[in-house]
């Protein structure tokens, strides 16, 4: 009996605890770094009176942006706070305060600006630690390390932070205003963010289930194919080299031919590298798959996967691997897709999807990509209990991107060398981080999930796709 049917909802609660602590034991192993000229993270807070706020929204009269993450239990936030005031009247920088409160109410959070003379500069409330965590203020735990001020460019990249208490931060902030300020009157470009040598930028997504736009609902505000499109295009304009990737259940798990194309459209329209399908593109059949779904010009790798639409045809869509060139690495890219995950889909699938064994295929896959690339990447829509096992199995893998299960993998699970990743539930945000290669160790820095929230406008055809859809619900299902 295959292991995933041996779950029982007991053991799958003892698993996702081991995988939550293996998670934070790993949490060492990842570089957090937000240097010059790396792009500021978004986000979207309330201020004290509940109007919504965005990093773009502060960013748009063209001066710099100074942040201050603080709390009112916070001494040194309290010491720092007439730096902060007299770098705001000066007038060359923006200023807005983020407070990481969690038990203040607003009323005391104001009571406390107010009594400090702040009243008049933008306070933003933070008490889950979202925008916190983005920046590396907010630890895993949940610890504050602040007073933490960061001055952000006009076109939203970092030129300066300071952590802990600076009994000049008057004259460090308007110098480093002045030195942008002296680089932008030359007419400097705004660089990209180019990886060092024998790195690249990676992006990976999996499981948007089928959401063209985001419900805006107050339980799930974030997610939709449209953000993913919008953000993975910003990123390309800023990010290189740059590899991106999905590990599938991208379709609905219900609902009809309509509804099934307009999300393919939406995927056609990201330029992906490489994917693997999850059982979800075929729930409408194999016949439909081969004909709408796996298109020759979409990227997919299906390794250990045939499809059998009819008794007399059986066809293998895609070749299982190859090898990519970025930033002078040969990443050498294999997709599997298990036999456990099609345990609850419709029961035709079991005669219409021929999976292979899969130690067998990758070993196979290996053995073509080990002489040519420099690194081995496992795009695998398999779950995560099962890319656990085929990390142990084979420990030339260097990273697995895992999908069907959908984790919302923090920090990357290492087993091993092997270093495991996901993406996340309902397509609610996209993976980013920094791959390297130094003296035959593969690593990832400036890892993060990023959630596509209100700050990440929709690519408007994919907006309009789900309006084509004539008032069908937001969530294909």
């Amino acid at each position: 009996m295959k292991l995933m049917s041996l779950l029982t909802k007991e053991n799958k609660i003892i698993q996702s605890l081991l995988i939550s602590t293996a998670l934070i034991a790993s949490t060492a192993l990842i570089a957090f770094c937000l240097t010059p000229g790396a792009k500021a993270p978004s986000f979207a807070l309330n201020t004290l009176d509940g109007k919504r706020v965005t990093l773009e929204s502060l960013l748009k009269d063209g001066k710099p942006l100074l942040i201050s993450f603080f709390a009112t239990w916070c001494k040194p936030c309290n010491a720092e706070i007439p730096d902060v005031k007299k770098i705001a009247e000066e007038g060359r920088v923006n200023v807005v305060l983020i407070s990481l409160d969690t038990d203040a109410s607003t009323e005391e959070i104001g009571a406390w600006v107010s009594s400090r003379s702040v009243s008049h500069l933008p306070v933003l409330l933070d008490p889950k630690g979202i925008a916190g965590e983005r920046y590396g203020v907010v630890s895993g735990g949940g610890r504050a390390d602040i007073p933490h001020v960061y001055l952000i460019s006009p076109q939203g990249t970092m030129l300066w932070d300071h952590r802990g208490l600076d009994k000049d931060l008057s004259a460090h902030v308007l110098a480093e205003a002045t030195k942008w300020q002296t680089e932008a009157a030359k007419g400097t470009p705004v660089k990209k963010n180019i990886a060092p040598s024998n790195a690249t930028w990676l992006l990976f997504t999996n499981s948007a289930n089928g959401w063209l736009t985001s419900c805006n609902c107050p339980n799930i505000p974030i997610g939709g194919l449209a953000r993913r499109a919008s953000f993975i295009e910003q990123q390309k304009n800023e990010l290189e080299p740059l590899l991106i990737v999905d590990t599938g259940d991208n379709m609905p798990s219900k609902g009809d031919e309509k509804k099934y194309l307009a999300v393919n459209e939406a995927m056609s329209a990201i330029a992906y590298d490489a994917m693997v399908p999850g059982e979800q593109e075929f729930f409408l059949g194999a016949k439909f798959a081969l004909d709408k779904i796996l298109l020759p010009d979409r990227p997919y790798l299906t390794a250990n996967l045939a499809l059998c639409p009819d008794k007399k045809t059986c066809a293998i869509p895609y070749g299982g691997h190859k090898i990519i060139e970025k930033g002078g690495l040969k990443i050498g890219l294999i997709g599997v897709f298990h036999e456990d995950v099609i345990a609850l889909a419709p029961a035709r699938l079991g005669k219409e999807l021929k999976i292979f064994p899969i130690e067998k295929k990758i070993q196979s896959a290996l053995r073509e990509v080990r002489p040519k690339a420099d690194i081995y990447i496992l795009l695998s829509h398999s779950g995560m209990s099962q890319e656990q096992a085929l990390a142990k199995k084979f420990p030339d893998i260097d990273l697995i991107v895992g999908g069907h299960s959908q984790d919302l993998v923090k920090s990357p699970l290492a087993v091993g060398k092997t270093l495991i990743i996901q993406a996340g539930p309902s397509g609610q945000y996209v993976g980013k981080a920094l791959l390297a290669k130094k003296d035959a160790m593969v690593s990832i820095s400036d890892y993060e999930l990023v959630p596509l929230g209100i700050d990440i406008p929709d690519d408007p055809a994919i907006a309009q796709l789900k309006q084509s859809l004539d008032g069908e619900p937001t969530l294909l299902k």
